[in-house]
């Protein structure tokens, strides 16, 4: 058995609108292994989203992946027909929705909608699905489970309502589950408490996860590597400790001197001038250039490749050696 649970490569993905197209997604590669935590982290608009809804099909009707390949087990999602489709989504691959308050059905009770993935893809009775519904919502930590199940969505807390998505997306026991930008609009403790939740199903399933955050400190601490994504493409990607010890990409650089470390008293917040790009025209450069300190003539011309500078540590700079250096002394 492979090593490898999904393998995306040169995913593109472009949105039409009136007037002319986004590329939201351009030449994407990755892999998940069996059993890790994998972080995409970037700015809003950099298409961490994007990526992993297109190996999902769940992209509007305007949207179209135009190029790429996505082997989940072997088996290339992107050619997958919907009914081919349905049957991978929620079964083996579980998804947590950034909010869950559009996600979850307002109109149906907390225990329907538990129950419904599993009666769905058939894997047990009516009364076998409630029994597995109330279990699943006491192990993401939801007080009297019983009760909650006849509650609907607008009675429950911010907090509840992600842990409800959270027993959704494990309701099947999938092989891989994704988790898109989970603890966004909930207060810091809510956030470590769900964060602890998915960290503790993942452990205990054995499973692997796709964390999508902005937040560089949610991926460092809970993955097992990261991605940085910036403008539809992948910028650098490494082990954690690696990526935390030897950043390469101005990009990532930025990233972690426009947040506050622990231990970090008297520096001071440097935020990242300018504004991510708009993505209405084919990439050309570097999609960072307009904002990258060491900017070239090269980087506006020239996308750099994406390269090996370390053992699992690969990174799409020009300049990747210098910054290192720069970091060095």
């Amino acid at each position: 058995m492979s090593d490898i649970l999904l393998d995306v490569r040169d995913l593109t993905t472009h949105f039409r609108r009136p007037d002319g197209l986004v590329y939201a997604v351009n030449g994407v590669s990755f892999q998940v292994r069996r059993g890790e935590t994998l972080g995409i982290v970037g700015e809003s608009g950099s298409g961490k989203s994007v990526s992993v809804l297109s190996i999902l099909g769940l992209i509007g009707e305007n949207g179209k992946v135009v190029a790429g390949t996505a082997e989940f087990e072997g088996v290339d999602l992107l050619k997958l027909n919907r009914h081919e489709m349905r049957a991978v989504r929620g079964r083996e691959i579980g998804i947590v929705f950034q909010d869950p308050m559009t996600s979850l059905n307002p109109i149906k009770r907390v225990g329907q909608q538990v129950m419904e993935v599993m009666l769905v893809h058939r894997l047990c009775s009516k009364q076998e699905a409630w029994d597995r519904a109330v279990a699943l919502l006491e192990e993401v930590g939801i007080a009297d489970p019983h009760r909650r199940m006849k509650n609907y969505p607008f009675e429950l807390s911010g907090g509840m309502r992600q842990r409800v998505m959270i027993a959704i997306a494990l309701a099947c026991q999938p092989k891989l589950l994704i988790a898109d930008e989970p603890t966004t609009a909930l207060d810091v403790t809510v956030q470590m408490q769900v964060l602890s939740v998915l960290r503790e199903a993942q452990v205990n399933r054995q499973m692997s996860t796709i964390m999508i955050t902005h937040d560089l400190g949610v991926a460092t601490n809970l993955c097992d590597r990261v991605i940085v994504m910036y403008g539809g493409q992948v910028m650098e990607s490494a082990p954690v400790e690696e990526f935390v010890r030897h950043s390469a990409h101005p990009y990532s650089r930025a990233l972690k001197s426009s947040i506050l470390e622990i231990g970090s008293r008297g520096r001071k917040i440097a935020p990242i001038p300018g504004n991510p790009p708009v993505m209405i025209e084919p990439p050309r450069g570097c999609p960072f250039a307009d904002r990258c300190l060491l900017v070239t003539d090269r980087c506006r011309d020239e996308i750099p490749d994406l390269r090996i500078i370390a053992q699992e540590h690969v990174v799409a700079c020009h300049r990747a050696e210098e910054v290192l250096e720069h970091v060095a002394q």
